[in-house]
C-alpha cells in the first residue's frame, strides 16, 4: 500500500508508540502493513490474516463468530454508523490469559482502515475487582439493612412493652392508695427506666451509624464494672432463675483506661441479649481478664462470657439481631468478638479490646472517687450552692431533685441572662457550680460560659460549669470545652456520673482553705 506522509505519517507515529500494535489495511484491495513496536509486516490478504494471527492462540468458543465481526465488509458496515468500532477478545500468550481491545477506524477519506490493538488486560482485573468490592459492598449494606430492620423491628416491640406498663401502672395507681400506689408508681418507675435504656440504645446505634459515637479515655475498675453488671441484670435474671457469676480473673491489675458508660453500655446488652435467650434456670459466667505483652507494651482487656442452655445469636433470630449493637460497639474499641457453641447446649461469647494500663497516679485518684463515691452519703455538701440553669421545667426540676438528695442548696435561672444577673448579685463565693443547658434561648448557654470566664470576680470567672445536654455527638462534647464549660453530661443524667463531679470538684474544700481557692477549685 502506499506509505503515509505528512500528517499522516505524524498520526501513524503517534499510534505506534500509543498502541501494542497497528494494522493499515486498504479497503479496496484487503492489503496493508501490520506495525508492532518497530517490526513491519507487509499484509497481503486481511481475511488470511485475521485467521492467521487472531485465531492463534484465541481463547473462548466463540471463534468464528468473531471472525466474522472483523471482516472487512463487516467493519466497513459498522463504521457507516459510528465513527470507531471496538471490539475486546481474549488470548493466551506465554499461557497467560490476556484481555485485548481492538479499536477500528477509518482514515485517508474512508480508503484506509485502521485497526489498533492494545492489552487491556490489567484494566479489565480492576474493572472486575471494582465490581466485586460494588457487589460485596451492596450485599454488605444489604444484610446490614436487614440486621438494622430487625433490630428496629424489635426495638419497636420492645419499647411499647414499657410504655404500655407505664400507663397500666398509672392508671392503676390512680385508682389506689397507701402501699398498693407507691407500689404501682415504683413499677411504673421501672418501666420509664426501660424505656429509657431502650432510646439510648437507638442513640448510640445512630451515633455509629453517622461515625459519631463519641468514645473517651476514662479510668474504668474491673471489680466495680462486674459490681454494676450484676446490680443492672439483678432483676432481669431473677425473673427467669438465672444465676448470674461474674469473676475477675486478674484482680492485681484492676483498672484500665477505657469509656466507662459505653463498656458497661455494651456489657449489659450483651447479657441482657444473653438471659432473654437462656433457659430458664440456667447459668451465666462472666470473666474479665487481661492479656498483657510488656515486651511490645501490649494490653488486651479479654471478656468471656459462657451460658448454658441453646442461645441464637445469628443475624436471623430476634435475640441475634440485639447483637448487632455489641458487634458495633466492639468494632468502635477497635476490638475482636467470636460467637461459638462448646457443645450443643453451651454458647460462648469472647471478645477481646486493646486497652492501656493506668499509671500509678490515676489509678491512687480512681481508687479514692471510687471510696467517696460509695460513701457519698457520709459527705455534707450542706455547704454548697449549686445553680441550674435549664429553660425546659421538666430537666430543671429532676437536676435540682437530684442535687437536693446529694444535700447541696440549689438556685435556679431559666435563661443566660437571669443566669449572669444571678452571678453578679451574688456575694462572693457564692455558688460554687453551675450545671446549663448548652442550647438555651437568647443567650445561649455556650455564650453564657463564655461571658462567665470572661469576668473580673475571680469567684465566679473559675466556678465549675457543667453542661447538661441530650446531644453526646463528639463535636458536641469538644465544643463544650472549647466554650470554657468543665463537663459533659448527656441526659438522662448518669447519677454515677454526677457524684463523681460532687467529689471532684467539692470533695476537700473546708473553710479553712478557702483563701486557697476560688471557686472552690485550686488555681495552680
Amino acid at each position: 500500500m502506499n506509505s503515509f506522509a505528512g500528517k499522516e505519517e505524524v498520526l501513524v507515529d503517534m499510534l505506534v508508540r500509543t498502541y501494542e500494535q497497528i494494522v493499515l489495511i486498504e479497503v479496496e484491495s484487503g492489503m496493508g502493513q501490520w506495525i508492532c513496536g518497530k517490526n513491519q509486516t507487509d499484509i497481503s490478504d486481511y481475511a488470511q490474516w485475521c485467521a492467521d494471527n487472531t485465531a492463534k492462540d484465541y481463547f473462548g468458543d466463540d471463534l468464528n463468530i468473531f471472525l466474522q465481526k472483523i471482516q472487512l465488509d463487516a467493519v466497513c458496515e459498522a463504521l457507516k454508523y459510528e465513527d470507531d468500532y471496538i471490539l475486546e477478545y481474549s488470548k493466551k500468550e506465554d499461557g497467560i490469559v490476556c484481555r485485548k481491545r481492538m479499536k477500528m477506524f477509518l482514515c485517508r477519506k474512508d480508503t484506509v482502515l485502521c485497526i489498533c490493538v492494545d492489552d487491556v488486560t490489567h484494566e479489565v482485573i480492576e474493572k472486575r475487582r471494582e465490581r466485586e468490592l460494588v457487589a460485596s459492598s451492596l450485599d454488605l449494606a444489604h444484610r446490614s439493612n436487614a440486621v438494622k430492620e430487625q433490630f428496629l423491628y424489635n426495638m419497636k416491640q420492645e419499647m411499647r412493652e414499657p410504655l404500655q406498663g407505664v400507663k397500666g401502672m398509672l392508671e392503676e395507681a390512680l385508682s389506689s392508695e397507701g402501699d398498693a400506689r407507691t407500689a404501682y408508681i415504683e413499677k411504673a418507675e421501672k418501666c420509664v427506666e426501660q424505656y429509657i435504656e431502650q432510646v439510648e440504645q437507638l442513640f448510640v446505634m445512630s451515633d455509629i451509624e453517622k461515625g459519631e459515637l463519641y468514645v473517651r479515655d476514662e479510668v474504668v475498675m474491673a471489680d466495680r464494672l462486674l459490681e454494676q453488671l450484676q446490680v443492672l441484670l439483678a432483676e432481669r435474671a431473677s425473673a427467669k432463675n438465672i444465676i448470674l457469676k461474674m469473676n475477675n480473673k486478674n484482680p492485681k491489675m484492676n483498672t484500665f483506661y477505657l469509656d466507662r458508660i459505653h463498656i458497661t453500655r455494651m456489657l449489659w446488652n450483651l447479657m441482657s441479649v444473653m438471659i432473654k435467650g437462656s433457659c430458664e434456670g440456667s447459668a451465666l459466667d462472666m470473666e474479665l481478664g487481661f492479656d498483657v505483652d510488656e515486651e511490645n507494651e501490649l494490653f488486651d482487656l479479654t471478656i468471656s462470657v459462657k451460658g448454658d442452655g441453646e442461645v441464637d445469636l445469628t443475624d436471623e433470630s430476634p435475640i441475634g439481631a440485639g447483637m448487632d449493637l455489641v458487634y458495633r460497639m466492639v468494632d468502635c474499641f477497635s476490638g475482636v468478638i467470636r460467637v461459638s457453641g462448646e457443645n450443643e447446649n453451651r454458647v460462648a461469647v469472647d471478645i477481646r479490646i486493646p486497652v492501656q494500663p493506668v499509671d500509678k497516679k490515676d489509678q491512687s485518684e480512681a481508687g479514692i472517687i471510687a471510696h467517696l463515691v460509695d460513701h457519698i452519703k457520709e459527705r455534707d455538701f450542706s455547704k454548697y450552692r449549686a445553680l441550674v440553669v435549664d429553660d425546659n421545667e421538666i430537666n430543671r426540676d429532676i437536676t435540682v431533685a437530684l442535687l437536693r438528695k446529694f444535700g447541696l442548696q440549689v438556685e435556679t435561672a431559666e435563661s443566660g441572662q437571669e443566669a449572669i444577673d444571678m452571678l453578679l448579685a451574688s456575694p462572693g463565693r457564692y455558688y460554687q457550680i453551675m450545671f446549663m443547658n448548652p442550647v438555651l434561648p437568647g443567650k445561649t448557654g455556650f455564650e453564657t460560659t463564655m461571658e462567665i470566664r470572661e469576668m473580673k470576680r475571680r469567684d465566679i470567672n473559675d466556678i465549675t460549669v457543667v453542661a447538661l445536654t441530650s446531644n453526646g455527638l463528639r463535636d458536641e462534647r469538644i465544643r463544650s470545652l472549647e466554650h470554657g464549660m468543665d463537663y459533659h453530661i448527656v441526659l438522662p443524667l448518669d447519677e454515677v456520673e454526677l457524684k463523681e463531679i460532687l467529689i471532684r470538684e467539692l470533695q476537700d474544700l473546708s473553710p479553712r482553705d478557702e483563701h486557697e481557692v476560688f471557686g472552690f477549685r485550686v488555681l495552680k
